[in-house]
């Protein structure tokens, strides 16, 4: 696999770790990731991993969560595919954004930088999805498309855990208006009550704080984690399904690349296991 690293491999202690209510950071041999107390809690072997870690290799972070597991992961595309864990190989990942696994013991993988790593479980039946989501995957409907696949395989959506681990921050992510149009496109196809109603949904966005303006007329800030978790709840969750990481990456060097803030290609990678 040919991905571009992190330049930055300092280890050091981190002294200061972003608090994160519902999360917990765990330390792992002097470095650090993040995981959601709602997965954990329900028995998914999981983490958000920061860039301070001695491996970078999905498989090798598999081992630090679980023995016995296979790692799979995919070419990232920021597009709406969704492909089954055993369709993609470690030789030539397949092109797409999300993966659900299909077995027990698989260890499904994605990788960001500012987007969301999002990890998904099944409580019921131990299924498990990980998946990259940026406003183009929001503006593509990925998630409630996610949802409709799960519900296919014949996952109940009430049993779903959904974490949404650490990405930019609203503050630190000024967007053309398009981007915002683009997405509202979507959700007025989510929700027939909204079908001809735009403003309704800016106003309801306005009201969550997913959407503020700035100093510039022709852009927006955009907080893409309340969007996601929005676009969730159309799709049916519950509030106490869906659980969200405060966490910015563009805010917090020593820990997450971020590609608004440095402008090169580095990531960090997200993994989440399914139940045996």
């Amino acid at each position: 696999m040919s991905l571009d690293r992190p330049e930055n491999r300092d280890l050091s202690p981190i002294k200061l770790l972003p608090e994160n209510k519902n999360w917990t950071w765990v330390n792992q041999s002097g470095s650090y990731y993040l995981q959601s107390d709602l997965l954990s809690g329900n028995g998914f072997k999981h983490g958000f991993f920061t860039k301070r870690k001695d491996s970078l290799d999905p498989i090798h972070l598999s081992k630090g969560l679980a023995e016995d597991v296979k790692a799979y992961y995919l070419k990232q595309i920021h597009s709406n595919k969704i492909i089954n864990a055993s369709e993609t190989n470690q030789e030539t990942p397949f092109q797409a954004d999300c993966l659900i696994s299909d077995n027990k013991k698989q260890s499904l993988w994605v990788y960001s930088a500012d987007c969301m790593p999002i990890l998904l479980a099944d409580n019921a039946q131990g299924k498990v999805a990980s998946c990259h989501v940026g406003w183009r995957g929001l503006a593509l409907g990925i998630l409630p498309r996610l949802i409709r696949k799960m519900e296919e395989k014949g996952v109940n959506k009430n049993s779903l855990l959904i974490a949404i681990g650490p990405a930019i921050c609203s503050n630190k992510y000024p967007v053309e208006l398009g981007v915002v149009e683009e997405i509202i496109k979507n959700l007025k196809c989510d929700k027939t009550l909204y079908s001809n109603n735009s403003q309704k949904i800016v106003e309801e966005l306005r009201e969550l704080g997913a959407i503020i303006k700035t100093n510039d007329k022709k852009k927006i800030f955009l907080d893409i984690k309340l969007i996601a978790k929005y676009q969730l709840e159309l799709a049916g969750l519950e509030t106490c399904q869906v659980t969200l990481s405060n966490v910015c990456t563009a805010s917090h060097p020593s820990l997450f690349n971020s590609w608004r803030r440095d402008k090169k290609k580095a990531i960090q990678w997200s993994g989440i296991i399914s139940r045996p």
